[in-house]
């Protein structure tokens, strides 16, 4: 098969970007409007941000134990597979927080599910669908389909102020399960098909090239990867920046009304951040096309830190808070 073009590539795969855009955006809902509904829940419950965020906790170390068993089942079953019941289950997750009556077991039992449904729709879900299709401009495809968590990042602080004003938290958190969660799957239903999907679909061996000769991405056995110092780096860093982002990104709207921000306009700022996030992404993946990887991630990740600085030493600032 002759090589394909970045033209080509795009015409063949721009569906799949933009279903993995979206649907990472679903599975990030909860994450993104967890900031907003922890001054209401705090209130009605008497319940500190400790326990709050446990739930959050919680969800990553479930992630942190199963992930491997689930790229297992991604390579054995594929993406398509994986995700749409995870989508399905990430939106039902959400609805279900608003069944929590100040029960502390039942909020960390609601998070043990959305945290079990979301391992079916994280990162590795997207990233291997869109790899499978892309080689010439694989970085701007995978920036554009993960920029979905930073766009709900950017979105739902605000729309989640608004929905808790206007309707009550626990309507809330229906309204963004059952309403964008169904957008979301059905997004996926009908878009979402990698190359391997393409194979098995006589409509589309026909209509695309691709998938009479999907490209293999042979990677690392298991025993190759254990000991590949280059995966490890990446892991421990990528923990370590998550654990900065995602303890501020969950307390980001209380802190801020804390200093004496609105809750308004926290939200507003957390949105901000968010559309400066999916910026970032897309810079990020047209560099990485051009660039070597190391250097183009060590230069991206260190305006987190120059971020975090500006708000320990000027949280009360409001240009700092904003240029932060």
């Amino acid at each position: 098969m002759a090589e394909l073009t970045a033209l080509q590539e795009w015409k063949n795969g721009w569906k799949l970007v933009l279903a993995s855009f979206v649907g990472f955006y679903s599975f990030s809902i909860l994450i993104s409007a967890m900031s907003a509904f922890m001054g209401p829940m705090g209130e009605e419950f008497g319940w500190g941000r400790t326990l709050l965020s446990a739930g959050t906790a919680m969800s990553s170390i479930v992630t942190m134990i199963f992930a491997p068993v689930f790229g297992i089942l991604l390579d054995r079953y594929g993406t398509r597979r994986i995700a749409l019941p995870g989508v399905f289950l990430s939106g039902v997750g959400v609805v279900l927080m608003a069944t929590n009556t100040g029960s502390a077991s039942w909020w960390i039992a609601l998070w043990l599910f959305y945290a079990l449904g979301g391992l079916f729709v994280n990162t590795p879900v997207w990233a291997q669908a869109v790899a499978g299709l892309f080689e010439k401009s694989r970085g701007l495809a995978l920036a554009i389909a993960l920029a979905g968590a930073t766009a709900a990042h950017s979105t739902i602080p605000p729309l989640s102020v608004f929905l808790i004003d206007a309707y009550g938290w626990r309507m809330a958190f229906v309204i963004l399960g059952g309403g964008l969660g169904t957008i979301a799957w059905l997004v996926c239903f009908f878009f979402f098909y990698d190359a391997q999907d393409r194979v098995r679909t006589s409509a589309a061996r026909q209509a695309s090239a691709v998938a009479e000769a999907p490209r293999e991405l042979t990677g690392l056995s298991l025993a190759e990867a254990w000991r590949s110092t280059a995966l490890w780096r990446i892991g421990i860093s990528i923990l370590v920046i998550m654990a900065l982002t995602i303890g501020f990104l969950v307390h980001q709207i209380e802190i801020l009304v804390e200093t004496g921000v609105s809750r308004g306009n926290a939200a507003l700022l957390a949105g901000l951040a968010g559309a400066m996030g999916v910026v970032g992404k897309l810079v990020t993946g047209f560099l990485i096309d051009r660039f070597p990887g190391n250097w183009v991630g060590g230069l991206t990740m260190s305006f987190a830190g120059i971020a975090f600085f500006m708000l320990v030493g000027g949280i009360a600032s409001p240009l700092l808070i904003v240029l932060a």
